[in-house]
């Protein structure tokens, strides 16, 4: 193949591979995206969930049942519906309906659930029979069905991801091969052409019939080609015992994700909630480093703890912070203002399973963490002499100990098992 074809032919793979990385790149994006979503919608039903048991408990003083609180679930809610109009081209149309739907069936429960709770307090009824359990039904109906649409979506997303790493895999290997041939050239015939000399020697002190040899060889040195001196080794094979084969050695590669990266990337898509709620965020603590894990993990315990600790900051201030100890990685976010209960402090810190009424952002941090094979904690802080009281969260993980590379093919074997191997190639 000539220079001109070679050329031609890089650019074509390198025109294609650059395509399917945008593709693929996008993809992941969208379903990053609707993974999100789908993790805020679940957030907002887990709140309907603890005003709809307080209201079926007669909890009263409960402030799952108060305005203010069903107030901030309205507002997640719309949230939701605001990030899935951004993600109206990649979700699907029942998706958007399904959500719509869920928003006007939670004004409904809201405005009846401060209609009841209004009227057990001037007298305690029965509330078994009342209408709002059989909303409190369609909206996880609603919820489930919503989950299900953006699992068809990431399904096929994921597909699509599938075929174009196939292309963008191919190019890169096409690529490789035009380059490696128009890099090497006639230095690679010459190298190929030695081990072919040092080769005549052994055949021609074998049982091979000289002349037959000397006749073969005479023609491989003549054409100065590769396609002969594949004939030449198919005749050698035939008098000559079998190697082993030469032996591929793969270098392992550790995947690491940047923490500081991740954490301000979560918390620019909080910046809505961040900015109605008023809470200020210390970073001035964050370190730029990389901790061993999925990308994925990683975000999704990112967010959920920055969720929480934006809910629950009484005082509207947190800080955050990471370091490095050792071969392992601290990330605390402190939350002015607000305790853990006994019961979230035993589940947590234990090895406890699942309870009832926990909050669904902490269930799910110790959930990814143990997932990830890192450690979360959670403790509470008192000042008893400035008379104030905070929180903190924890999270341990490991630090990558070797340096991220690329998988390396070393071909071992005898002059003769190489030589094969490279014509097989060409």
């Amino acid at each position: 193949m000539n220079v001109k074809k070679l050329v031609i032919f890089g650019t074509l793979s390198v025109v294609a591979l650059a395509s399917s990385l945008v593709v693929q790149q996008s993809n992941l994006g969208k379903i990053s995206d609707a993974q999100t979503l789908n993790t805020g919608v679940g957030t907002c039903f887990q709140r309907v969930s603890q005003s709809f048991t307080a209201l079926m408990t007669k909890s009263l003083n409960s402030n799952y049942i108060k305005k203010s609180f069903l107030t901030t679930t309205s507002d997640c809610i719309a949230q939701a519906n605001e990030l899935a109009s951004e993600q109206k081209s990649t979700l699907t149309k029942r998706s958007q309906v399904l959500l719509n739907q869920f928003s006007s069936d939670y004004y409904w429960f809201s405005q009846k659930t401060l209609k009841l709770t209004a009227q057990l307090s001037s007298a305690d009824f029965d509330i078994s029979s009342s209408n709002v359990i059989g909303k409190f039904t369609t909206l996880d109906d609603l919820k489930s069905e919503f989950s299900g649409e953006v699992a068809k979506v990431t399904t096929i997303l994921k597909q699509r991801n599938f075929y174009a790493l196939l292309i963008a895999t191919s190019s890169l290997l096409l690529f490789s091969i035009f380059f490696t041939s128009f890099m090497m050239g006639q230095k690679r015939k010459r190298k190929v052409l030695n081990l072919l000399d040092e080769e005549a020697r052994d055949i021609l002190d074998s049982e091979v019939d000289n002349d037959q040899a000397r006749r073969v060889f005479t023609n491989i040195f003549n054409s100065l080609g590769l396609e002969n001196s594949k004939r030449l080794l198919a005749k050698v094979d035939t008098h000559t015992t079998n190697s082993s084969a030469p032996k591929l050695k793969e270098i392992p590669r550790v995947d690491s994700v940047n923490l500081s990266s991740s954490i301000h990337k979560n918390l620019e898509s909080f910046g809505h909630k961040i900015a109605s709620y008023g809470v200020t965020i210390n970073t001035e603590s964050v370190k730029e480093f990389s901790v061993t894990g999925n990308d994925d993990l990683i975000n999704q315990i990112v967010f959920h703890a920055l969720n929480y600790a934006i809910d629950f900051s009484k005082e509207k201030k947190l800080k955050l912070s990471t370091s490095l100890l050792g071969g392992t990685a601290l990330l605390k976010i402190n939350i002015e203002g607000h305790c853990f209960n006994s019961n979230e402090l035993d589940y947590l810190n234990s090895s406890s399973s699942l309870q009832e009424h926990m909050n669904l952002d902490l269930m799910l941090l110790k959930e990814l963490t143990a997932d990830l094979e890192g450690s979360f904690a959670i403790k509470n802080k008192i000042n008893a002499k400035e008379k104030r009281s905070n929180c903190e969260l924890e999270f341990i993980f490991t630090v990558p100990s070797l340096r991220k590379t690329n998988s390396v093919k070393v071909l071992k074997g005898s002059k003769k098992d190489i030589l094969r191997q490279m014509n097989s190639e060409a």
